[in-house]
């Protein structure tokens, strides 16, 4: 299969903010939660930054959040469970970990008045903007549910149509949403190891792989292999994906020449130290990047 999305080239060559931007400056007033509207303003400030990243899953009445982490406590304060437990009110009760331990406590205290955004509010806000936007599903169960809310915010926003671009690890969701709507951009994010992120997604579940599973050479290289595959230039293409997202430690120079003889774009996770921003970009690559300022 391959969808008929045209410009993803748009996004070549770019720098995206990885979760969606902060600041790494020693300043309490700009210390504010990850993926909140302060970070967004931020990057659509600077002039270094061409584009966020930022994951969404689906809440238990089926609302796309904005958060990267399975289990809540990894991101707000005295919470448990995961994000599919909870409905999209609850979940906009919890508060999040603050980063760093504050000198002060000001009445602006971000942390103390700020909560969890939906896809769709953070869309709404990136619609008065230049950014592009990296959107990573990272919904894992109810995959024909997450897509077709997708499409429906593509209808009615079209400029995410050429400002934004849908990506995955899993390449079912992007399957679907290439059927659901052959228009949206897609990416495949790819990882070397394969087995590694789904055994940490499977724990992340409550539902861990046997340990026969876990620890079998033979199955975790066939899966590798399996999924390999759908990394190779034909894979996207029957996925009907034209991005690429590879991880850093998994790029050379063949990868560059095998991806751009067949037009696709390469992004490049997470590239954070001066040199690799400055060889990858040679390479015409976009980088994510958790240190956009350096």
């Amino acid at each position: 299969m391959s969808g008929d999305a045209e410009g993803h080239q748009v996004f070549g060559n770019l720098t995206i903010a990885h979760r969606g931007g902060q600041p790494l400056l020693p300043d309490d007033n700009n210390d504010f939660p990850e993926k909140w509207l302060a970070a967004f303003k931020w990057a659509s400030m600077s002039s270094l930054i061409d584009g966020i990243e930022l994951n969404t899953q689906l809440s238990s009445d089926h609302i796309p959040m904005i958060i990267h982490d399975t289990w809540l406590h990894q991101t707000f304060d005295n919470c448990h469970g995961k994000v599919s437990d909870y409905t999209c009110a609850e979940l906009k009760e919890f508060l999040f970990k603050r980063k760093r331990v504050r000198t002060d406590v000001k009445t602006n205290d971000l942390y103390k008045t700020e909560h969890i955004l939906t896809l769709e509010k953070v869309i709404q806000f990136l619609q008065r903007t230049k950014l592009k936007i990296v959107i990573e599903i990272k919904e894992v169960k109810h995959f024909k549910l997450m897509v077709s809310v997708i499409d429906k915010f593509y209808r009615q926003y079209p400029f995410l149509y050429e400002r934004s671009c849908c990506s995955s690890f899993l390449p079912i969701n992007l399957y679907y949403l290439i059927l659901l709507n052959p228009k949206i951009i897609t990416g495949l994010v790819y990882l070397e190891h394969t087995t590694d992120g789904l055994i940490q997604v499977t724990d992340d579940l409550g539902k861990p792989l046997p340990m026969f599973v876990k620890y079998n050479m033979f199955f975790k290289l066939l899966l590798d292999n399996i999924y390999q595959l759908f990394a190779t230039p034909l894979g996207l293409s029957f996925i009907g994906a034209n991005i690429i997202l590879i991880q850093k430690d998994g790029v050379s120079g063949n990868v560059f020449k095998k991806y751009r003889s067949n037009n696709i774009v390469i992004a490049v996770w997470c590239a954070n130290t001066t040199e690799e921003k400055i060889w990858f970009k040679s390479q015409g690559a976009t980088i994510i990047t958790d240190t956009p300022l350096d």
